[in-house]
């Protein structure tokens, strides 16, 4: 598929009327000559439009200028369920450092996970 077939195809979807509900968009592509046993895929895409402001808090070792951030003996803080709750619901993403991760799974596990906002120590990575 050329890149011109996939913009012109974007700009088609921003054209329809507003809806009332948060509308998503699934790419699929077929791999050939893949063999998924072997080998794996890690991608992550830029989009070209910024869909709206998102917010990043992240559970470190130190307090960071960049993001919000959570540091280990704040923690205690959030044990309080509408704390937690309240933080879990204030942010879209959160980031953790690899050796704060237990500690943040018993701590926040309860309200970040069911909403999938759990830190992925699989992807190892921050993006900018």
């Amino acid at each position: 598929m050329e890149k011109d077939k996939v913009i012109k195809g974007l700009e088609e979807l921003r054209k329809e009327k507003k809806k009332n509900f948060d509308q998503s968009v699934d790419l699929l592509i077929n791999l050939k000559e893949f063999d998924i046993k072997k080998d794996s895929v890690n991608l992550f895409l830029a989009l070209p439009h910024k869909i709206r402001e998102i917010s990043v808090a992240a559970f470190l070792n130190k307090k960071s200028p960049v993001v919000t951030t959570i540091i280990k003996e704040e923690f205690d803080r959030y044990k309080d369920k509408k704390k937690a709750k309240a933080i879990s619901k204030s942010y879209d993403f959160f980031i953790a450092a690899a050796n704060l991760m237990p500690q943040v799974a018993t701590v926040f596990g309860r309200f970040l996970g069911p909403q999938g906002k759990m830190p992925s120590p699989q992807l190892g990575i921050v993006t900018d």
